[in-house]
């Protein structure tokens, strides 16, 4: 996992209480910066977007997202490979967020969360005048 001078990743072990059944994943989580924004893309395979949870705080971008169960009523279940479970990942954001404006959106089992840059951070063109 790369990591750069505008984010780290936070792979820790610590453990978020939640009253859903199954198992934690670590989902692959691609990253893109550059001088506007960070766009953080996370699979998250089956999750809804009701059942995704994002926090940003203290420089640091959560991401938490449960699967519901898959239930065939009427059905007996004689081979069982696909497992709900919740998705964690979190990172440090070394550079600063203008918080008021993240957005997270979810299609086809991808999330992506933008992470503007506040404006005192972005760089600026000076103008030269001629006198």
């Amino acid at each position: 996992m790369k990591n750069n001078e505008n984010y780290t990743d936070n792979k820790s072990n610590e453990n978020i209480e939640l009253a859903k059944e199954g198992y934690t994943r670590t989902p692959p989580v691609d990253i893109y910066d550059n001088s506007n924004e960070i766009i953080v893309l996370c699979d998250m395979p089956g999750v809804k977007k009701e059942n995704v949870d994002i926090n940003f705080e203290d420089n640091v971008l959560s991401i938490v997202g449960w699967q519901n169960d898959i239930n065939f009523k009427d059905y007996e279940n004689i081979h069982d490979e696909y497992r709900k479970g919740v998705f964690k990942r979190s990172f440090n954001i070394l550079t600063e967020i203008d918080v008021e404006k993240i957005k997270a959106k979810v299609k086809d089992g991808v999330l992506n969360i933008s992470l503007p840059k506040h404006e005192k951070i972005k760089p600026k063109k000076i103008t030269v005048q001629a006198e």
